[in-house]
């Protein structure tokens, strides 16, 4: 990954269904709505800029879920997912981030 792209900032989208969007956006966290109002995916293109999707379920947000999840903050500072996210290097780039307050920071 020596070809890091970030964005100057991430900014949150709220969206109903993700299949409605054609193609993700650079520098856009989209938040799909569950049924409850409230977001339950977070998904965004991978900040190293190998074009793939990075898909993040939100904690307690999905019944019976044991895999992965993120705690998510979308204030004023900017959108916050919480641990890092890790994109498994035997399957995809291997990237390793954190996003907070709207910026990509290395691991």
């Amino acid at each position: 990954m020596d070809n890091k792209q970030t964005c100057d900032s991430y900014t949150a989208i709220d969206v109903k269904d993700l299949l409605e969007i054609d193609e993700l956006q650079p520098g856009v966290v989209y938040l799909e709505e569950g049924h409850n109002g409230k977001p339950w995916l977070a998904a965004f293109l991978c900040p190293c800029g190998c074009g793939e999707a990075c898909h993040c379920i939100i904690r307690g947000m999905v019944q019976g879920h044991t895999g992965p999840s993120w705690t998510l903050t979308n204030n004023d500072s900017g959108v916050t997912l919480f641990p890092s996210v890790h994109r498994i290097p035997e399957r995809t780039c291997g990237a390793h981030f954190f996003l907070e307050n709207g910026r990509i920071k290395w691991c």
